[in-house]
């Protein structure tokens, strides 16, 4: 693994990238390698532990357009050790130009003097959605 994520910004800043870029090793690198860890995906369900997690990861990668991310009203609740992030994503599909909101929270958990995520849940804001438009 190349975990070089000595903040949290580090951390959230590589999820979103690799998010993006649909990158599942570097997704995976985001993530504590424990049991523990928990994903709920928008609209889906509860689940946790690694290999649920990657396949699930997987799975969306598959299906999922090309999208870019910008991060809107960040609020940050940090110890030493846990960082807990609020946020809302603003999602853009690039080769239809549909935009959609999700409310994301996202915590993360410093290890040996790196942060790493434990938790991502993601669900739409009621108050945007993707259009559907014909697939070409």
């Amino acid at each position: 693994m190349d975990q070089n994520f000595t903040s949290v910004t580090d951390a959230e800043q590589a999820f979103y990238l690799a998010f993006t870029q649909q990158d599942i090793e570097a997704m995976m690198n985001v993530w504590k390698d424990a049991e523990e860890i928990e994903c709920i995906h928008p609209m889906g369900k509860r689940i946790q532990g690694v290999s649920v997690i990657k396949q699930s990861w997987i799975d969306l990668f598959a299906q999922a357009p090309p999208m870019q991310f910008r991060i809107e009203r960040r609020k940050e609740f940090c110890s030493a050790t846990l960082c807990v992030h609020i946020l809302v994503e603003d999602i853009t599909v690039i080769h239809s130009k549909q935009r959609a909101q999700m409310f994301a929270t996202n915590v993360y958990e410093k290890n040996q003097d790196l942060w790493l995520m434990v938790s991502h849940h993601a669900s739409p804001n009621p108050d945007t959605q993707f259009r559907r438009t014909p697939v070409h």
